[in-house]
């Protein structure tokens, strides 16, 4: 039970709540599986090792805290992992799903002998590839005129590493309000386009925006 707090409380610390769908929380007879909006923001090893604490929601958190929930930052998902090793259970099961809703997914299996429903596994396979196809659906629509090809969004982040080349993934996240995942992306369509060049390093780099100054990015 104390796992399983956990686990929910892990959900709500991390929450993306300017995202979509907000946090879910499925039970089945063999599975627990909870989700919420937005990615991992220590990545998906660092998460289940523990030690690394990066909330997005610090005040949520502290709020459990006095519950005695999560009082140990970077703690709650090994102790999960732990505790379903100690049980004889499957390891649980920790996914990040990308798209135009960035979600992340844990499962926790309630049989030690419990296999995913392959029924679930082939649906799930059909909305990745629908989801796909929507993607590159709307990758060839914003490449058709200079106008329709960038959003809102991308020109908000044009803008903004305009006036801040040396601007990273999670200061441009920051500006516009969403994950570094959807930011890179953006910037990736953003090169694609013609409209945004990376120059150098990764780290010691910068963004030049391309094109005339009178394109419509402000």
């Amino acid at each position: 039970h104390k796992a399983v707090r956990e686990a929910l409380a892990n959900c709500l610390f991390n929450a993306d709540y300017h995202g979509v769908r907000g946090v879910v929380v499925r039970r089945t007879p063999d599975k627990l599986v909870f989700e919420n909006p937005g990615d991992i923001r220590t990545g998906i090893e660092q998460m289940r090792l523990g030690g690394v604490s990066d909330p997005r929601n610090g005040l949520v958190m502290k709020m459990f805290s006095l519950i005695d929930v999560g009082e140990r930052a970077g703690t709650g998902v090994p102790d999960v992992f732990a505790t379903w090793a100690n049980a004889g259970l499957p390891e649980p099961q920790i996914e990040e799903n990308f798209g135009e809703a960035d979600r992340t997914i844990l499962t926790l299996m309630l049989e030690a002998d419990a296999k995913p429903d392959n029924n679930e596994q082939i649906s799930d396979d059909y909305e990745q590839i629908n989801s796909s196809n929507e993607q590159i659906t709307d990758n060839n629509e914003q490449l058709n005129g200079l106008n329709e090809q960038i959003t809102e969004r991308q020109r908000v982040i044009l803008h903004f590493v305009e006036k801040s080349p040396s601007a990273t993934y999670d200061d441009m996240a920051r500006a516009v309000g969403v994950s570094s995942a959807t930011v890179r992306r953006d910037a990736e369509i953003l090169i694609g386009c013609g409209l945004l060049k990376r120059v150098g390093s990764r780290k010691a780099g910068h963004w030049e925006v391309r094109g005339e100054k009178n394109h419509d990015i402000r």
